[in-house]
């Protein structure tokens, strides 16, 4: 009985992330209702900038000089949006290609709150870097539920855009260094 009752209500800031991480197959049912993106973006930009407040603060605390940190957080944050809104539509259109039954705004839910234990762990040193791994099974666990796929198609959504962004980056690294190399004779 008190799982209908929250599932009749809105779920508040504080429960979304408890249930992202204890319970992410029902978390998912329950913002399955959603209309739109709107409650998965303002959730993704108030634990965006809660992490950011945090860090900046962390590093004030350890430097005594921030004036760098605070143009290099907001180009990251501005990065982390756009980036959001890219991956999401790259989800969705390889969901909808394997026969997936969403929208848009179910490949952004599953990106927003997915996201949300690796932004709040991302401040711890070493957890941080390794919790993207729990955010990329969260996601696989969202897309399956969000379009309906197997847990196997919804790995191929959430993997392939991470796999053509890593080559990306290999081939670009190739080609610096190889331009470097080739003008260097």
């Amino acid at each position: 009985m008190a799982k209908n009752k929250i599932a009749q209500q809105n779920i508040n800031l504080l429960d979304k992330i408890k249930y992202i991480l204890s319970n992410p197959n029902y978390f998912f049912e329950q913002v399955k209702n959603e209309y739109g993106i709107k409650n998965s973006l303002i959730t993704y930009i108030s634990v965006s900038l809660f992490s950011v407040v945090v860090a900046i603060s962390i590093d004030f605390t350890m430097s005594r000089n921030v004036s760098y940190f605070w143009l290099f957080y907001a180009i990251v944050v501005v990065l982390s949006f756009v980036f959001s809104f890219a991956y999401a539509g790259i989800m969705h259109l390889l969901a909808i290609s394997l026969k997936g039954s969403g929208t848009y705004s179910d490949a952004y839910r599953a990106y927003a709150y997915s996201m949300l234990p690796f932004l709040v762990l991302l401040l711890i040193p070493f957890v941080g870097s390794i919790s993207i791994i729990y955010s990329l099974i969260l996601m696989m666990i969202g897309i399956s539920k969000l379009y309906s796929l197997s847990k196997g198609n919804s790995a191929i959504v959430v993997l392939v855009p991470i796999i053509f962004i890593l080559g990306l980056i290999v081939l670009t690294i190739i080609y610096l260094f190889w331009g470097v190399r080739r003008s260097s004779f």
